[in-house]
């Protein structure tokens, strides 16, 4: 029976050398935009690990890489260790939680969470990962991808300067328990191999295991150990197994990614405009509604279409319960005072890519995404916002006729949720999908 050793944050040593993970490959910018070069204190100096963006103010790793820690310095976007390295960012932060069921000795439980309090900013080299769905527990034969600045051999006693990458395999738990043993390897422990002795090394620890099939991304582990004979044995590494954990990381975070609609009345709801967009001129959106509901309680905006000379489609939670209320509605616009609240006073737009109602579900549950729903996302960040409910989602067929454009625009969704971690966060936007209630609609229009 071997022995399971933590991939231990080697000591930083300034002038880092090296080339890559066992047998892996250097990574390219923007290739892992999730991941995070994690540097700790704890009273015997600064160690090394990774780590994973969970949200702008959570960062997912190991709990042997933040058990005892003082403080951390997180960089993100960045695929060296090199301090002039441009788009990089650094936070500095004392707040992490580690899994209270965590053993040193069997390495069960090796999650902890690391708090930032000055949010980070996403773009296209710093992203957040998606963790997999509740029972989407990944099994034997999977091919996975693990990321990190480790040791790139078992000779070299230093990280890597470069993040690197390799492919993997999963294996069973038997088959892992046959190497390690029964303690260790539990219900909540994934492990790996690779051909022939692709792994994970010391430093690596805390980073990301993805897996990328069926066309999604999501973090299925995060590494914690190898064996005792050396990262290059041919022996699995073992990695936390994320699904285990999602109550766990919900109810720490609050990064339950529930859905959650737009209404914050009674004042007029807060935020900037439409995520990642673009002011649109005069006439561009003929048919943007903008739509202010007040009642006893107060007053908000939302958006809305118009589908004929009389009536508008809008957000059921634009007008729910509103039944002595007033509806103020503004039509063919571009900009609107309003006299406080922080939505924008100009009509933006945005494009952004239908997803699979599978993929969103992955990310909210098939409780929310149901036939009648449609989600998009951005090429980074962009999306719809607090303001923006009850809005149109709208595509466009362009016809090329003699040289100029015949431009048909069909009302596909209606805006309808985000991310309860924000905006910004890089989650799908939600919206109504238009053609399950066409019959709907026709009955109580006639239209």
């Amino acid at each position: 029976m071997l022995n399971a050793i933590i991939q231990t944050n080697n000591k930083y040593i300034m002038y880092i050398l090296g080339s890559r993970i066992i047998d892996g490959q250097p990574a390219i910018v923007g290739q892992f935009p999730w991941q995070v070069a994690v540097f700790f204190q704890v009273g015997t100096g600064t160690f090394f690990c990774g780590g994973s963006i969970l949200s702008n103010n959570w960062i997912l790793t190991a709990a042997h890489c933040a058990l005892g820690a003082s403080q951390f310095t997180l960089y993100f976007g960045g695929i060296t260790l090199d301090n002039f390295e441009s788009g990089r960012e650094q936070r500095v932060t004392t707040t992490a939680i580690v899994h209270p069921g965590y053993s040193s000795a069997t390495l069960n439980n090796d999650i902890a969470l690391i708090r930032i309090d000055n949010p980070i900013q996403f773009n296209d080299r710093i992203q957040p990962i998606s963790m997999p769905a509740r029972g989407d527990v990944t099994g034997a034969g999977v091919t996975v991808t693990v990321s990190g600045w480790g040791r790139t051999s078992d000779t070299i006693p230093s990280i890597s300067n470069i993040l690197n990458y390799v492919s993997l395999t999963t294996i069973s738990n038997a088959q892992c328990a046959a190497v390690y043993g029964s303690q260790v390897i539990i219900s909540s422990t994934i492990c790996a191999v690779g051909n022939p002795h692709h792994s994970t090394c010391n430093g690596d620890s805390g980073g990301p295991l993805i897996d990328v099939s069926g066309g999604s991304l999501r973090q299925v582990g995060v590494v914690s150990f190898v064996s005792s004979a050396g990262c290059a044995s041919g022996h699995p590494s073992g990695y936390v197994r994320t699904e285990s954990f999602l109550d766990w990381i919900a109810q720490n975070t609050g990064l339950n990614v529930k859905a959650v609609p737009w209404r914050d009345a009674p004042s007029l709801l807060k935020g900037n405009r439409i995520i990642g967009g673009s002011p649109a001129v005069e006439a561009q959106i003929p048919y943007q509604v903008a739509l202010i509901a007040g009642s006893a309680d107060g007053a908000w905006l939302c958006g809305g279409s118009l589908i004929s000379t009389e009536w508008v489609l809008t957000a059921a939670h634009c007008v729910l319960g509103l039944i002595l209320s007033v509806f103020t509605i503004f039509i063919y616009f571009i900009s609107i005072f309003l006299a406080e609240g922080g939505a924008s006073t100009y009509l933006n737009y945005v494009n952004v890519e239908a997803i699979s109602n599978e993929d969103c579900a992955l990310v909210y549950g098939d409780a929310v995404v149901v036939d009648s729903t449609l989600c998009t996302r951005g090429m980074t960040n962009e999306g719809v916002c607090s303001g923006d409910s009850g809005g149109p989602l709208v595509s466009y067929d362009y016809d090329d006729i003699e040289e100029s454009y015949n431009v048909t625009a069909t009302l596909q969704g209606v805006v309808s949720f985000t991310a309860a971690v924000g905006c910004e966060a890089g989650f799908p936007s939600g919206f109504v999908r238009v053609t399950e209630l066409l019959d709907w609609i026709r009955d109580n229009t006639g239209l």
